[in-house]
Formats: structure tokens, C-alpha cells, sequence
């Protein structure tokens, strides 16, 4: 993610967390835009020179796997945390939300880079509408669903981001209820890193069949950033 408002996305915590409870070294690749869709990101996704909420230029999802790979072999893992902007600032339904986020895997699959689903965030009770609120619970729930279905098997873990930092209102919570304090990525992120500690060995394991060459990425933003 972008890691808005400071830019410290929580896959800075991730990749320190690892080194330091498991010593094992991560190379993660940001694709964090401010503020997109994950309906944006799907159409986007082969396109370069994307441009977020905040004004920066950015690179689509597939575009950037197909670059990096050139130089530095295929992605071993990609985490894909999206749809949050979907719900808080269009209305469309819990199903189509999920078959964007649906389209970015896909994109990575076609790759043939396995990846995880990453629920949306929690975000303040007051940020949103009820009915908002109800489609970003029903949306999480499907694509937990989906994960565990047999037509995904390139989807090897699905994250309970809400589980892992409920909203609090506390230190980890910017002011709008909705981002993440410097403090609240970095403790996400090592969150995410103990849950997929397994997944994370397998790979580097040579004698794991989960075991591939290359680098992990983290794509693309959480809730409205920017």
C-alpha cells in the first residue's frame, strides 16, 4: 500500500518483522496508489503512468509484475489488499467489489504468481453509512469465500485484516477513521507477517513443493488513500 497520509506502508513492517522473529530476508515491491478503486486498478492493471488521488504517478499491477520479473526473476507471493475506496466512496454491490478484486488475482495468476487475499481494513463506524458498512462485511465474507473454493487455487491464504486490527480509535488510527498512523502500519504489518510465516518458509524451503525463486510483493492500497 501507499501508506497514506506519511507513506509508511505496512509492508515496511512486514519485511522488518520477518527479519527480526524469523530471520528471513523479504524483498517486497510496493504498488500502493492513493485513493483508486479496485475497479481502477482492474482496468488499469497493464496500463503505465497512472496517476492516484494524491497526485503521484504509478504503474498497474500486471504491467509491473511483467517489468520486475524481467530483471529480477518471477514474484514468489503477492498480497492484494483493495476495495475499501469501492465501498466508502461509490455504491456499487458486494459482488461486483469482489469480482474486481477478483480480476487483480487473476492478473497475477496469469503470471503464474500465487497470491493472498487480503480482507479490507476496519475503518470508524461514523465513516460510512450502515448500508456502506453492511457491504464492506458482505464483501469480506465473499471473498473469504472464494478463497477457500476449489476455482482458487493459485489463492493460497486468505488475511482477516479487521481480525488483525480492529478499529480502536487509538494510536494506530489516523483522525478520519479510516487510515493508518505510521505505528498502526508498522503493527499491521508484522501481523500479516506472523500469519503467513509458513507460507513465507515454504517458499524458501527447497524441499517445500510451495518452494519458487524470486521477490514478494505487496499491492495495492488499502481503505481511501489519499
Amino acid at each position: 500500500t501507499a501508506g497514506f497520509p506519511d507513506f509508511e506502508p505496512y509492508a515496511k513492517g512486514l519485511v522488518a518483522a520477518c527479519a527480526a522473529e524469523a530471520q528471513l530476508a523479504v524483498r517486497a515491491v510496493g504498488c500502493g496508489l492513493c485513493g483508486l478503486t479496485a475497479r481502477d486498478m482492474a482496468r488499469q492493471s497493464a496500463n503505465r503512468g497512472l496517476h492516484d488521488l494524491c497526485g503521484r504517478s504509478g504503474i498497474g499491477l500486471r504491467k509491473l509484475l511483467e517489468d520486475e520479473s524481467q530483471d529480477e526473476g518471477p514474484f514468489d507471493l503477492v498480497l492484494v489488499m483493495a476495495g475499501t475506496n469501492d465501498v466508502l466512496s461509490e455504491s456499487w454491490a458486494s459482488a461486483a467489489i469482489v469480482e474486481d478484486i477478483q480480476r487483480l488475482h487473476t492478473a497475477c495468476h496469469e503470471l503464474g504468481a500465487r497470491t493472498v487475499a487480503m480482507a479490507m481494513p476496519d475503518f470508524a463506524g461514523a465513516t460510512a453509512s450502515p448500508d456502506r458498512r453492511a457491504a464492506w462485511a458482505e464483501a469480506n465474507r465473499l471473498l473469504e469465500e472464494w478463497v477457500h473454493e476449489a476455482s482458487a487455487p493459485l489463492v493460497v491464504a486468505f488475511v482477516d485484516s479487521p481480525a488483525l486490527m480492529p478499529f480502536d480509535g487509538g494510536a494506530f488510527w489516523e483522525p478520519d477513521g479510516v487510515h493508518w498512523t505510521t505505528e498502526g502500519s508498522a503493527f499491521f504489518g508484522a501481523a500479516v507477517s506472523r500469519q503467513l510465516l509458513p507460507k513465507l518458509r515454504a517458499l524458501v524451503d527447497p524441499a517445500s513443493p510451495e518452494h519458487t525463486v524470486g521477490a514478494a510483493v505487496v499491492a495495492p492500497p488499502p481503505a481511501t488513500e489519499g
